[in-house]
């Protein structure tokens, strides 16, 4: 199951939410994500903005000192249902 099947936004749309860059290409990813991850990405998904919540989340590096990365931490600091993911209408 993927996170969009249970409401979550994709990977992008929760960058714009958390007030972080909204990459419009793989290319874009360069830097928050090791090379390997994005020509993973990049294999699987066809445009950038298909990029799984959760997929995403675990491809990016890090936040130094810490075991979490940059959107996670910008999540944690949003209000709002769960780890201040928002919660889309996708019923079906």
């Amino acid at each position: 199951m993927r996170g969009r099947d249970h409401g979550l936004p994709s990977y992008v749309a929760h960058r714009k939410f958390c007030g972080l860059s909204r990459p419009l290409s793989f290319e874009d990813l360069t830097g928050e994500m090791p090379p390997s991850a994005i020509d993973a990405l990049r294999s699987v998904y066809e445009l950038v903005e298909d990029v799984d919540l959760f997929t995403g989340i675990l491809s990016e590096i890090p936040m130094k000192a810490t075991m979490v990365d940059v959107l996670l931490n910008e999540s944690s600091s949003k209000k709002g249902p769960g780890p201040g993911i928002p919660q889309l209408d996708n019923s079906f």
